[in-house]
């Protein structure tokens, strides 16, 4: 069940010393409810609370990807390696709980940039043992980006396809398109 809402009220039990979490959802209706009594007499729940975040538009990510391929054509290159180039310039890092950015190594002879498992952006090389190795700053999947972080990745694509003649929508277009999925999002802090 993946509802929204915001939290309501907060206490903690002076005997367990646990936390009890009061939430207000914002759905209604009977089948809501008929479900959360389902799970009532549930031993244990798996809970994740995060922030809301308007997800960015379906039309958007498509435009995003017709884009792609017109790179990867014009390039000679695969849809794969120009997503994961573009995702290295305009894309957004993994980061750890505490907001490091995650770097892995891997020996020099490995070459990233043509998997579709995983975005890497180079940052660097070392030795170690005699051995050559590359250092990737790993980036999140665009299929994890919100409104804000997809439209800085569409901005880069739509400015990189221009630049190399490729046909894009109008600016107004790309505005109402942005605009589409940007309405009712609320910026991070």
């Amino acid at each position: 069940m993946d509802l929204t809402g915001k939290i309501h009220g907060m206490t903690i039990d002076i005997t367990s010393g646990k936390l009890n979490l009061t939430l207000q959802v914002d759905q209604k209706g009977e089948a809501v409810l008929d479900e959360l009594k389902e799970l009532a007499p549930c031993e244990k729940l798996s809970v994740v609370v995060k922030k809301w975040r308007k997800k960015r538009s379906l039309d958007a990510n498509a435009y995003y990807w017709v884009l792609i391929s017109k790179i990867a054509e014009k390039l000679r290159s695969s849809k794969e390696e120009v997503h994961n180039l573009m995702l290295a310039r305009y894309g957004q890092p993994e980061r750890e709980d505490d907001g490091s950015s995650v770097v892995i190594s891997v020996l020099e002879r490995i070459d990233l940039s043509k998997r579709d498992d995983i975005h890497v952006k180079a940052i660097g090389h070392g030795t170690v043992e005699g051995k050559r190795f590359t250092h990737y700053l790993l980036l999140r999947g665009s299929h994890t980006y919100d409104t804000k972080e997809m439209s800085v990745l569409i901005d880069g694509v739509v400015s990189e396809a221009r630049e190399m003649g490729i046909e894009t929508m109008s600016t107004e277009e790309l505005e109402r398109l942005l605009a589409a999925w940007k309405g009712g999002r609320k910026e991070p802090k």
